[in-house]
């Protein structure tokens, strides 16, 4: 197999990430790739990218703390080169497997002038393989002990890490740790979007103490797509909105009934 010709073709989004659609034969490799390691890997239930719930149980898990520290993971795939995935994989595999796996796996750098190999944004074991390395990472293991924690609730959603609890100054403290670690890890956090706050945004969702609240842009989307939307993408967006926030679904409904909408 040429690795060079394993996507039909990629785009640029966010004005540096390239997404990657991977070829027939990538797509399996990838599925057959991301079964094996499901089968053979115990990921933390608070890896909410690898579990049913999603976005919404990775909030809703932090509605009974008052103060929030947000903050992700700056160019994730980007940080998880062949060796860091060789590694990685010998934990389940030899080395010549593992090995196989990684060259597979990886791309070349776009637009880099070295010969940088990472995760391909885009291929379908991209995430299972990216979660693996971080888990095992010191900072993994850092919010792995501060999910043990009985007063501390930790949500990873591919780069997104939720961390909260009652007391400011504890959060204080964790993000200052936080910080050094991801550093010493090689996953460094964006720190333009790091914050400690008594109300987050993310996902389009404001996360505050006992409430989520889509947000109000988001909101008016919404009403845009139910509008010009099929049968089957209106309840999808009904079921959202109600599975979030019921007093918004309720006015949302109101409203579409006053205008003859529903």
């Amino acid at each position: 197999m040429n690795l060079k010709k394993r996507w039909l073709s990629k785009f640029k989004i966010k004005n540096s990430s390239w997404v990657f659609v991977p070829n027939k034969y990538a797509r399996n490799y990838g599925n057959n790739v991301k079964i094996k390691i499901d089968e053979l890997w115990k990921k933390p239930d608070y890896y909410f990218h690898l579990r049913d719930g999603g976005h919404i149980e990775a909030l809703k898990c932090h509605t009974n703390n008052y103060y929030f520290i947000h903050t992700d993971i700056k160019d994730f795939f980007c940080c998880i080169n062949k060796s860091r995935l060789t590694r990685n994989l010998k934990k389940f595999f030899n080395y010549e497997k593992a090995r196989q796996i990684a060259n597979e796996s990886t791309i070349q750098c776009p637009n880099s002038n070295f010969k940088k190999y990472i995760l391909p944004f885009g291929f379908i074991q991209s995430p299972i393989l990216a979660s693996l390395c971080l888990h095992n990472s010191k900072l993994g293991i850092y919010l792995d002990k501060l999910n043990k924690l009985p007063n501390i609730s930790v949500s990873v959603y591919m780069d997104d890490i939720i961390i909260s609890n009652k007391v400011k100054s504890e959060l204080d403290k964790i993000l200052e740790d936080l910080i050094s670690i991801s550093e010493y890890s090689k996953f460094p956090l964006n720190k333009q979007k790091t914050e400690i706050c008594s109300k987050i945004t993310s996902f389009n969702i404001e996360l505050s103490y006992k409430k989520l609240k889509i947000t109000k842009k988001r909101m008016i989307e919404f009403l845009d797509d139910y509008k010009n939307g099929y049968k089957y993408q209106k309840i999808g967006i009904l079921n959202y909105i109600f599975s979030v926030n019921k007093k918004q679904f309720e006015k949302f409904l109101t409203y579409l009934k006053a205008n003859c909408l529903a």
